[in-house]
Parts: C-alpha cells; structure tokens; sequence
C-alpha cells in the first residue's frame, strides 16, 4: 500500500504521465476497471479521471470519506466535476493535465506522509521491530516527543499508532507520559490538519 499508485483512466496522456513519474521512483501502479476497484485495490494515492465518474462512483468516494484518514490516502481528480465540500480534504483537483513536476510532487509528499510508509522507513533507519518492549516505548516517546518539538509538530494518534503497529490507547499513554513529564500539550478535536495533539511550548 505504502508504494502503489492506483489511476482509473481511458486518457493515454494521462496514462504514460503517470507511468514516467512512477517509474522515476520505484511506486508500482495498478490500474482500475470500474469504480469498486478504488476500495478493492490498496494503494496511498488514486488518480481517476473525471469522465468515469457516474453517481455510482460518486456515492463511493463519499463512503470512502468516512473511513479515511487525511495521510492515508489521497485522491486526485483530472478533469472539471464539481465535487462536494466533505470531499476537499481527500481530494484534490486539476482541471487539465497537470505538468510532470505537479503531479510528482503530489505523488511523493503523499507517500512521505503515509504512515505505513513512515513506518518502513523507520525500521530500516532504526530497526524498530527487533526492540524488546521497553525499548520500543522509550523510544516511541522520544520520537513522539522530537515531532511535536518540530515547527507546527502535529501528532494524529491513529497515524502514529500505524506506524508504530499499536494501538490508539498506546499512542495515547505516550502522550500522557510526556505530559507527566512536564511536556505542555493540547488535543485539538477540530483542528486544520484533523485530530491531533500539539506542544504549546514557545520557541525562540
């Protein structure tokens, strides 16, 4: 998932954009027949063609938006269709082609902020998994810890609890830890990047 691309097309020029910017970066690319296959086939990025989408396909994309998560997954829609306000935070859009450069950035950032790929490269740069118990919590508190220090650090605990392979209760834990620790932290329920916690402390 942390690594596909899923296009459901008929544009040959959409098709072989996509294909070049795939290739350049190792992202397979799995195409769709019918609508059902955007929730069948696992992927963290979508790329549909506004032609294709009849109200079936609609109404799907309106299911899918009650289970996503804004860094799970993104949608992106070529062509001119007028799409309901509760789908602005998964979807994004052009109205025309967009160039190479536009649709790869899109693409990568995407994947950087999917959690089952933040995870990956974790256990390569630090080989997470193979951690005893207590050396996994230790050090997921100083990770959550560093992130929330980053400028606009923002942690959304389904996320962090993907890449981590716990639980939201575990997630949750690690933030009271920190806070028992002194750490000033708020929940924000409705905030612009969704649920999330952040560190209120001032930097210089």
């Amino acid at each position: 998932m942390e690594n596909s691309v899923l296009i459901w097309t008929e544009s040959s020029q959409l098709m072989e954009l996509t294909e070049k910017v795939v290739s350049n970066h190792n992202i397979q690319l799995k195409e769709a027949d019918c609508a059902t296959d955007l929730i069948a086939i696992p992927c963290f990025f979508i790329i549909i063609d506004a032609s294709l989408i009849d109200k079936e396909a609609m109404d799907l994309l309106h299911e899918m938006a009650k289970v996503m998560t804004e860094n799970e997954q993104r949608i992106l829609i070529i062509g001119d269709l007028r799409l309901p306000k509760r789908l602005w935070k998964f979807v994004k859009q052009f109205d025309k082609l967009p160039s190479e450069t536009e649709l790869e950035k899109l693409i990568i950032k995407d994947r950087e902020l999917n959690p089952v790929y933040q995870r990956k490269i974790m256990n390569e740069k630090y080989d997470y998994k193979t951690f005893d118990h207590t050396k996994k919590r230790i050090f997921r508190v100083w990770y959550i810890y560093n992130e929330l220090k980053k400028k606009n650090g923002y942690i959304n605990a389904y996320d962090f609890s993907t890449i981590f392979n716990v639980s939201i209760k575990t997630i949750h834990r690690d933030i009271a830890t920190l806070k028992d620790f002194g750490c000033e932290i708020e929940h924000d329920t409705k905030g612009m990047q969704g649920s999330g916690f952040y560190i209120t402390e001032t930097y210089k």
